[in-house]
C-alpha cells in the first residue's frame, strides 16, 4: 500500500508522470500477493500517460488490463470501474458512443455501490472518456456529479474542468466563464499549489490570446511551462499556445520545430495537421500535402468525438487553404459542419470557432453566400467568447472574401480589422487586411485566405 500512498501523493501535486512507477510497483506486488483490491486500486490511479495523444506510456492500460483479467467474476461492480479506466485510454481506438456506453454503465454501478471513493474515481474515468466537443451534454452532468463527489472523496486526479474552466462551456462559447475561471486563480499568491498555478497561468495566457496581447501571452505560457504541473499535457498546451501567439503575429514557421517534435513524439491526426498547417505557412507545399495524404479522410469525420480534434480540424482547415488545394475543401466542411457553432481548440489552446474555418474553405470553393453565413456567425460566437483577436481576424478573412461581391463591407470588415490589428501589432491580421487582392504565392501565404477571384 504504500506505493499507492506515494503515488497518490504525487498525483496530487500534478506530478502524475512520476507516479507512474510507484502505482506500477503496486500492481507488481499485490498480483504477487493475490490481492485484488490492491492491484486495482493501483491500476484506476495510475493516470501518468496521456490519454489524449497517441504513442502515450501505456502502463495504465497495461495495469487496467491486468486488473480486468484478475477480476472475481463476483465483483461487477469493480469490473465496471475498470473498464471504465480503460475506456479513458481507448480515445483512439473505440468511439465516442463506446467510450459513452461502458462508463455511464460503470457510473450506474458505483452509484448503488454504496463506495463514493469508486464512484469518485469512475466519474473521473468518465470524464476523461467522453471530453469532446459532441458531448458537451454529458459533460455538464458528470462535472455536476464531480463536484458534488469531490467535496466529501479526494479526487484520483482531478480533471482540468475541476480547477479551471468547463470544456463545455468554452466550446458553447461562453466568455464570461471563461474569464471569471481565468481571474478565479491569484497568481501571486506563493501558496497556491502547482497544479493550480499551471492551470491559472495557462488560461491567463489564453486570456492575452483572446485580446491579442500575444507577448503576455507568451510570457505566461512559458512560466506555466516552468511551474512544471500536468506532465506532457503542460508541454502541449504550451506548444499550441505559442502556435496561436505566431500565427496572430504572422510567424507560423516559427512554431514548426515544436510542431516536428510533437508529431514524432505523439503521432495522430490532430498534430499530423498541425504539421501540415507550419509546413504550408512555410512554403513547403510538398511536406505539407504529403502530410495531408496521409490523413484518411473518413477518420476526418471522427475528429469531433476527440478532445483536440477540432484543433485537427482548425489546422488542416488552414492548411487547405493556405495551399489553395480545393480537393481537400469538402471533406473538411463535412467534417467540421457537427462542431460548426462551438469553438474549436481546448480550454487551454482556443482555436476560433468552427464557422470561422468554414467560411474560409467555403471561400475557397467560390462559395461566396455561404461563406458569407459561416463568417456571420463564427463573429456571433467570437462576440459571445469576448475574443476581440479573433474578431479582427475573422473580419479580415471576411473582409478579403467580400472584396468582389460586396466591396463597400468588404472595406468596412478590413478597416476595422486593420484598425485592430495596427493597435495591438498583430501582423497575423495585417497581413490579410491589408492586401486588397491574393494574385501571387506569396501574397496568398502571408495571408492564409485562399483566392476566390
Amino acid at each position: 500500500g504504500l506505493h499507492i500512498e506515494l503515488g497518490e501523493c504525487l498525483n496530487h501535486a500534478s506530478r502524475l508522470a512520476e507516479a507512474v512507477p510507484h502505482f506500477e510497483e503496486a500492481a507488481r506486488l499485490a498480483d504477487q500477493e493475490g490481492r485484488f483490491d490492491l492491484l486495482s486500486r493501483a491500476a484506476l490511479r495510475c493516470w501518468g500517460g496521456n490519454p489524449w495523444v497517441d504513442n502515450a506510456d501505456d502502463t495504465a492500460q497495461r495495469l487496467l488490463r491486468l486488473a480486468i483479467s484478475r477480476c472475481p467474476p463476483t465483483d461487477e461492480d469493480r469490473r465496471a470501474a475498470l473498464q471504465a479506466g480503460l475506456a479513458a485510454f481507448s480515445i483512439f481506438t473505440a468511439g465516442l458512443a463506446e467510450r459513452d456506453r461502458i462508463t455511464a454503465d460503470a457510473v450506474a454501478r458505483a452509484r448503488v455501490s454504496g463506495d463514493p471513493a469508486l464512484l469518485a474515481t469512475v466519474l473521473v474515468a468518465r470524464h476523461v472518456a467522453i471530453t469532446a466537443p459532441l458531448a458537451i451534454d454529458q459533460l455538464d452532468e458528470v462535472r455536476r456529479e464531480l463536484g458534488a463527489t469531490a467535496t466529501a472523496v479526494p479526487l484520483a486526479v482531478a480533471p482540468g474542468d475541476l480547477v479551471g474552466i468547463s470544456s463545455a462551456d468554452f466550446w458553447r462559447a461562453d466568455g464570461d466563464a471563461y474569464r471569471e475561471a481565468a481571474a478565479s486563480f491569484d497568481l501571486s499568491d506563493p501558496r497556491l499549489a502547482a497544479g493550480d498555478a499551471t492551470v491559472g497561468t495557462q488560461l491567463a495566457a489564453c486570456v492575452a490570446l483572446l485580446d491579442g496581447r500575444t507577448a503576455d501571452a507568451r510570457k505566461l505560457a512559458d512560466h506555466a511551462l516552468e511551474v512544471g504541473a500536468w506532465g506532457d499535457a503542460s508541454v502541449g498546451n504550451h506548444g499550441w499556445q505559442l502556435l496561436l501567439a505566431d500565427w496572430l503575429d504572422g510567424r507560423v514557421a516559427d512554431s514548426r520545430e515544436r510542431a516536428v517534435a510533437a508529431y514524432e513524439r505523439y503521432g495522430g491526426q490532430p498534430m499530423r495537421l498541425t504539421l501540415a498547417w507550419v509546413e504550408a505557412d512555410a512554403g513547403a507545399d510538398g511536406a505539407a500535402s504529403a502530410l495531408l495524404e496521409r490523413v484518411r479522410r473518413e477518420r476526418l469525420a471522427r475528429l469531433p468525438e476527440l478532445f483536440l480534434g477540432t484543433i485537427g480540424l482548425a489546422a488542416g482547415a488552414t492548411a487547405v487553404v493556405t495551399l489553395g488545394d480545393r480537393d481537400w475543401a469538402a471533406p473538411f466542411i463535412d467534417a467540421i459542419e457537427p462542431v460548426r457553432h462551438l469553438m474549436s481548440g481546448v480550454p487551454w489552446a482556443p482555436f476560433p470557432a468552427g464557422a470561422f474555418y468554414s467560411g474560409m474553405l467555403h471561400g475557397l470553393l467560390g462559395e461566396s453566400r455561404t461563406a458569407d453565413d459561416c463568417f456571420e456567425q463564427a463573429r456571433e460566437l467570437h462576440e459571445r467568447m469576448r475574443a476581440p483577436a479573433y474578431l479582427a481576424l475573422g473580419d479580415a478573412a471576411h473582409g478579403r472574401m467580400l472584396l468582389d461581391h460586396d466591396p463597400a463591407r468588404a472595406n468596412r470588415l478590413l478597416a476595422s480589422a486593420d484598425e485592430f490589428a495596427r493597435d495591438m501589432g498583430l501582423r497575423g491580421i495585417l497581413d490579410i487586411a491589408t492586401v486588397t487582392r491574393a494574385t501571387s504565392t506569396g501574397a496568398r501565404r502571408h495571408t492564409t485566405v485562399a483566392n476566390t477571384t
